[in-house]
């Protein structure tokens, strides 16, 4: 086990409940961008996704 030390940070987690919808909005976008709009809605169902990414293009 790591012992910890004065000088550790402690991690920090950019998801929180404060930024939850920008969290979302960012993982949209990289889904869109990377083209995986088509495969998110297949494995999901999550057709209002599919039509903001084929939207935005």
């Amino acid at each position: 086990m790591k012992a910890i030390h004065k000088g550790d940070a402690p991690s920090v987690n950019p998801y929180t409940l404060q930024n939850v919808g920008t969290v979302i909005a960012h993982l949209e976008r990289l889904l869109c961008t990377e083209g995986a709009a088509l495969y998110w809605f297949r494995s999901t169902g999550n057709a209002a996704l599919f039509r903001r990414c084929t939207q935005s293009r």
